[in-house]
C-alpha cells in the first residue's frame, strides 16, 4: 500500500514537471510568434511607403489656366519620359 502511494506522488510530481516544461515551451513559441508578426508589420509598413512614395513620383500633376481669351491651356508635370 504505501509502495502504491509513493509511485503515485512520484507520477505526480513528474506530471508537474512535465507540464511545467511545455507552459515553458508554449510561452517561447508565442513569444516568437509575436516576435514574427512585429518584424512583418514593420516590414509591411516599410513596403507600403516605398510603394507610396513611387507612385506619387508616378502620378502626373495637371495644371490648367485660362487665358484671357478664355482658352485652356494644359500643361504637365511630374511624368518620366
Amino acid at each position: 500500500m504505501y509502495n502504491g502511494k509513493v509511485k503515485r506522488v512520484e507520477m505526480i510530481r513528474e506530471l508537474r514537471s512535465t507540464h511545467a516544461l511545455q507552459a515553458a515551451e508554449q510561452q517561447l513559441l508565442d513569444d516568437e510568434k509575436q516576435a514574427t508578426m512585429l518584424l512583418q508589420q514593420q516590414q509591411q509598413s516599410q513596403q507600403l511607403k516605398v510603394i507610396e512614395n513611387g507612385m506619387f513620383s508616378l502620378i502626373p500633376i495637371v495644371y490648367t489656366k485660362v487665358t484671357s481669351l478664355g482658352v485652356v491651356e494644359a500643361s504637365m508635370s511630374g511624368v518620366r519620359q
